[in-house]
């Protein structure tokens, strides 16, 4: 849970890459590559990849990693 509040504070008032888009769930291959592209840059990434790995998030782009 610590984790979860962590990554949603990050969120307060700032828009990330994945918002609001289908690359993140979706299975192609290149959309999959467009997400961990966009997550590069993104102030979340790091609190995204702790709540997935410890959430044991799975089908998605978390972080920068397809999982």
């Amino acid at each position: 849970m610590q984790a979860w509040l962590v990554l949603q504070g990050h969120f307060v008032g700032q828009q990330t890459p994945c918002r609001d888009r289908s690359e993140w769930t979706s299975r192609s291959k290149a959309d999959k590559a467009t997400a961990i592209r966009l997550c590069g840059d993104c102030p979340a990434k790091a609190a995204c990849h702790e709540y997935a790995e410890t959430a044991g998030e799975r089908g998605a782009v978390w972080g920068g990693v397809a999982r």
